[in-house]
Parts: structure tokens; sequence; C-alpha cells
């Protein structure tokens, strides 16, 4: 129905803080156009003490959507109605969408690494290096891990965010996971054992191991972590 019948114009917004110069709304409205869409996209300031309050203006104004970005992935989980699976593994929601008076939160940024990566290769089998264990590392760990990777590495500046994402893909992805174990080697994660951590596990499939590590990178960083790091950079070219 166009809006000359008596229907109202669908409205999706993005919600961060701070927000200036995000380029989705430039991004959403010529999407929007080009297939012929009547719908309106708002950039929307949002501090974190009025993130509540303006999940409920989204529900009284029947906004049709919303994305989400820092520093509000996370705790706007507990403002909605549901989650997808990804959004639950991950624990963090950056897309909104509504069914009907209920507000489902989505977590779509695994997804779209996955599509991109897919049309250079294929990840299953392969060894990855993941840097960092943000919101959208864990996302793409979650993706990597269900799409078959056989090892995950993470190098991340703090040891418990990188131990937090080796748990999660431990506990969902491999029935037997191992304790993390100190390094034995300055080589592994630089010197002595709150340099870093290492744990692995097994799949259950046969013939196959997803083992994932953490190494804590913070500057300056040991000889291990920078020689992952020139491998990964090679690896990308």
């Amino acid at each position: 129905m166009s809006p000359d019948e008596g229907s109202l114009q669908p409205i999706c917004a993005c919600m961060g803080h701070p927000v200036s110069g995000n380029p989705t709304q430039y991004m959403m409205e010529r999407a929007f156009a080009h297939h012929d869409l009547d719908w309106r996209y708002l950039t929307l300031d949002v501090s974190p003490q009025n993130l509540q309050s303006a999940i409920n203006g989204i529900r009284a104004f029947g906004f049709a959507g919303a994305s989400v970005i820092t520093p509000h992935k996370a705790n706007v989980t507990a403002a909605l109605d549901d989650l997808s699976e990804s959004a639950r593994l991950v624990e963090a929601v950056n897309c909104i969408c509504r069914d009907g008076d209920r507000l489902i939160g989505e977590n779509t940024e695994g997804a779209g690494f996955m599509r991109s990566l897919r049309g250079t290769l294929d990840p299953a089998g392969s060894s990855v290096l993941i840097l960092g264990a943000g919101s959208t590392a864990r996302a793409i760990g979650v993706e990597l891990a269900r799409a078959g990777c056989q090892q995950i590495q993470i190098v991340n500046r703090s040891r418990e965010n990188g131990e937090r994402l080796m748990n999660l893909l431990n506990e969902h992805f491999a029935p037997h996971p191992m304790e993390p174990a100190v390094p034995t080697s300055n080589d592994d994660a630089g010197e002595g054992p709150e340099k870093g951590t290492a744990g692995s596990a097994t799949t259950g499939e046969p013939n196959k191991n997803l083992a994932i590590d953490t190494t804590d990178s913070a500057p300056p960083p040991a000889d291990g972590a920078r020689q992952q790091l020139a491998t990964f950079a090679e690896w990308v070219q």
C-alpha cells in the first residue's frame, strides 16, 4: 500500500553514542530508493543511561527496526523480547527486528563476515587467527566454528576477554574442552604465566580438532604475537 492509500512510512533507525558521522543512514536511504521503498531512516544519538527509554520509544512509535552500534550492543539484549540464536551465543545485538508487538535482537556481523569470506575461500578445515575479542570478534568466531574451522587462535589486548571468547567457543562447539594451560615458553605468549593462556578441544567429529588459544598482545607485544600477526597480514593479502 502506498502512502497515498493511507499507510504510514515505515521508519528504521541507527542507535549509538556517539553516532555523529556514522554512514548507515546514507547507505540505507539509498538502498531504500534503489528498491523503490518509501521508508525512512533516522540516526539517533542515545546515551547509555537513556537506552531503555529509546527502546520504549521504538515500541511506542512502531519503528520497523533499528541498527545498534557501540556502546549498546551488549546492554540492549536485556531490553528486548527475544534474541536469535546468534545473538544469544554472542551476547550482543547489532539489529533489532519487529515481529508484531515484539522486538527481536539479531546479530548479523558474523554471517556478514562469512558471506564475504566464502567469496574468497571455504573456511572448513582451515586455521584462523582472530585479532580482538569484542562483540564483532565473538560473532565471527561463532560463525567460523560453525563453518568447521580446524583451529582458531585469538590475539587480544586483555586476557579476560580473550579467555571469554575461548570459553564460549569451547562450550558450544567442542564437547570435550581442555582447561586453559599456561604457555611453557616465552615465544608462545610473552614472559611468564600472566602474559597469556592457551587451550584446545576436540569437536567430536572424526579427524577434526578445534583448538582455541588466547594470547595477550598488550604492548610491547611478545615475539610469538608479532610472528602471528605477521602471518595473518600475509595471509589476508
